[in-house]
């Protein structure tokens, strides 16, 4: 899955990293596993979530729409420069929007909506 993370750069990117090599990654620093249902976990090099960027939407693009789709939260990110310069071996965690989506559909008076 492609996705955009708004914030870090300044420029938006995408990145694309299977939760599976995340998981794997996070494990070997023993940064515990991903709460799957709950959570998204990504980043490349250079391309990820920072420090001041936790609220943060990350975003996919709908190809066939020629628009974007909120998928995530960012939640926790590095604030070490080298971490977040080699993000493919330090994912950040984002909260994934579909686990939330009554909260979010309740109290943003039915603008959220999920699919």
């Amino acid at each position: 899955m492609k996705s955009t993370p708004t914030a870090w750069p300044s420029t938006a990117t995408t990145f694309s990293t299977p939760t599976s090599l995340c998981t794997k990654r996070r494990t070997a620093k023993n940064a515990g596993p991903l709460f799957l249902e709950k959570e998204i976990s990504g980043g490349e090099n250079k391309t990820g979530a920072g420090p001041e960027d936790s609220g943060d939407p990350i975003l996919v693009r709908l190809p066939s729409a020629n628009e974007y789709q909120q998928i995530g939260i960012v939640s926790v990110g590095s604030s070490d420069v080298k971490e977040l310069q080699n993000q493919a071996d330090n994912p950040a965690v984002y909260t994934r929007a579909l686990s939330y989506c009554d909260w979010l559909y309740e109290n943003t008076e039915n603008e959220c909506q999920c699919s």
